[in-house]
């Protein structure tokens, strides 16, 4: 929906059909409704808008954008109508519980700060993402733009959209501190950012083809922005939110049994140096069809690989836990719809894999997942249900037990409740 909604918005500027700018304001509201991230269309659009009446003076384009906006307002407006009515009329009915990072700007103790090393490392994880050569190559497009009117469109647009995606990355997660640094926030979640590879992607490839002169002082900035995102290694680099960069996860993790941390931060800082030069050699030899073909070829490797990092994950850390396997068997156990009741008292804040002590948290219950049944949250002498889940020992037929989580079948038979 994101890409959809980009070509819409493209062809809407570069076509005097009307029917471009109705099929952009129908998916931007799909892509918003579904994610909200897509509301960085809205600005992209607005700001590119501003930047092509200046550059051209379409003045056909404001009738053209009112009916943009006017479908864009009808895909939304059920949606608002229902919040207004159910939250009344402010900023939730829009944003919904992205409304406190929305709104967090505003606040006194905002940490301004780390915006501008946050945008650095996101940009350090999109350069790395795709392949640092679709980038330079992304990067020498600029050089073309001044003639060609259709791909001064598509290189502004993607990098105002960019940019918004990129302000929009930074924000969230900026509060916490995930880094050895603090000063650069909490951890970066590459899904964020990865409806814009298609775009870099899109223009590397007219960049591969066309073959334009990339400046040694452009290489160097990259070189130190791929430096400073060496910090990226501190984190977690797995699925699922931050699978383009899955190999760095995995050599990291493979070099960490050999190497001390500081001697693999060294020897990242050495490599990502040096990386845009040599890419840049390669970027100047190799073709369009060959880069295709290489980069088909390692995003394949990288998708098994993701893969196996996931089903290791979901084996050793959920799947041999007590909760899963009890999940499981009281699936097959019971075959009838019943009502199970679990224990509100070993309910908590959050079920980590490495630490599921607790039965429920806000958002799931392990267990939950393979129970077809009613599932009821409450206290054993207050709720009547065929079947209690819990930690605590009652006194009721034990069922199964297995790491200290019990399995009652109570059959409605509380005598306290009446």
């Amino acid at each position: 929906l994101f890409l959809f909604s980009f070509y819409f918005i493209y062809k809407s500027f570069i076509s005097l059909d009307y029917e471009w700018d109705i099929l952009a304001g129908i998916f931007i509201g799909l892509t918003v409704l579904t994610r909200t991230i897509g509301i960085v269309l809205i600005p992209s659009l607005l700001l590119f808008w501003f930047v092509d009446i200046f550059k051209k003076n379409h003045i056909d384009q404001l009738k053209k954008k009112t009916v943009l906006f006017s479908f864009l307002i009808i895909i939304f407006l059920p949606l608002i109508i229902k919040n207004i009515s159910s939250y009344g009329f402010n900023l939730y009915s829009i944003f919904g519980r992205y409304t406190p990072e929305a709104t967090a700007a505003l606040s006194s103790a905002y940490p301004f700060e780390r915006i501008i090393p946050r945008f650095f490392i996101y940009l350090g994880y999109i350069i790395l993402s795709t392949l640092i050569i679709f980038f330079i190559s992304f990067l020498s497009v600029f050089r073309l733009i001044k003639n060609n009117h259709n791909l001064f469109v598509l290189v502004i647009l993607s990098s105002i959209t960019i940019l918004f995606s990129l302000l929009v990355a930074i924000n969230h997660g900026i509060y916490p501190q995930s880094f050895t640094f603090p000063w650069l926030g909490g951890r970066v979640l590459g899904r964020y950012v990865a409806a814009l590879f298609p775009l870099i992607f899109i223009l590397g490839g007219i960049g591969l083809i066309k073959k334009q002169e990339i400046s040694k002082k452009t290489l160097f900035i990259i070189s130190l922005i791929l430096i400073f995102s060496v910090n990226l290694l501190t984190i977690a680099l797995f699925p699922v939110n931050n699978m383009s960069l899955t190999y760095l996860g995995v050599i990291n993790i493979i070099l960490e049994s050999f190497l001390p941390k500081s001697s693999i931060m060294i020897l990242f800082v050495l490599i990502f140096a040096l990386l845009p030069f040599i890419t840049n050699k390669i970027y100047q030899r190799i073709n369009f069809q060959k880069a295709i073909n290489l980069s088909i070829a390692f995003f394949i490797i990288l998708g098994v690989l993701n893969y196996s990092v996931i089903a290791f994950n979901s084996y050793e850390y959920w799947y041999k836990g007590d909760q899963m396997q009890l999940g499981i068997w009281f699936n097959d156990y019971d075959k009838e719809t019943s009502n199970v009741l679990f224990d509100i008292r070993d309910t908590g804040e959050k079920i980590w894999k490495e630490n599921q002590n607790v039965l429920c948290d806000p958002n799931a219950c392990i267990m939950g997942f393979w129970i077809n049944d009613n599932i009821i949250i409450g206290h054993p002498d207050e709720i009547k249900a065929d079947y209690i889940i819990s930690k605590h020992r009652l006194d009721y037929p034990v069922v199964k037990e297995q790491g200290g989580i019990y399995i009652y079948e109570s059959n409605n038979n509380n005598p306290s409740i009446q």
